[in-house]
């Protein structure tokens, strides 16, 4: 394994081979070791030397500073979750749930990281759908609402039927068909 600097990987000597994705970071937020899926997936560097902190480019702002931040409490926890969204090197955009674990002894932080970009392109793209399912149902003028079969709560609302009965359509969702009507109109 390449490594920009001589650091003891707690796993055996062919850490660069295991199947999943893997990478060890400093305190500092260099990257110090890729193994061979990461690299490919995300196209890392797998000699981290040549990496060290361009990584961190290449990792959405707002990811960039959950993970600063989760390594600067360090000293009060010793692990950490979060999904960081990072850009492959022909533009893609990626998202990785990365399980991190501090090591004290070796001064390493071990990730263990799962690609999860066709989840998080499914939610884009659902919440898009939804999005204009909202813009479609708030102009059509007929009272629109979805309930769950059990439970009788309200999952969607247009615009004139929140208003026909009083409500917002935020207002309106997680609501009981008895909460809306009231138990008398229920």
């Amino acid at each position: 394994m390449h490594t920009s600097r001589d650091v003891a990987l707690p796993q055996a000597h062919d850490w660069h081979r295991l199947p999943g994705l893997m990478m060890a970071i400093g305190r500092d937020a260099r990257l110090l070791a890729v193994n061979e899926p990461l690299a490919a997936c995300t196209g890392w560097h797998r000699d981290a030397a040549a990496d060290g902190e361009a990584w961190l480019d290449r990792l959405s702002a707002p990811s960039r500073r959950e993970l600063l931040k989760a390594l600067d409490h360090l000293d009060t926890a010793d692990r950490f979750r979060l999904e960081l969204q990072f850009r492959r090197p022909g533009g893609e955009v990626g998202w990785l749930e990365c399980d991190a674990r501090w090591n004290r002894d070796t001064e390493l932080c071990l990730c263990a990281l799962h690609d999860v970009s066709a989840r998080k392109r499914t939610e884009l793209a659902l919440r898009e759908q939804t999005t204009q399912l909202r813009v479609l149902a708030d102009n059509v003028p007929a009272l629109i609402a979805y309930y769950e079969q059990q439970g009788f709560r309200c999952t969607f609302a247009n615009r004139h039927y929140a208003s026909a009965l009083g409500w917002t359509p935020e207002n309106i969702l997680g609501r009981t068909a008895a909460e809306i009507v009231g138990e008398r109109g229920w």
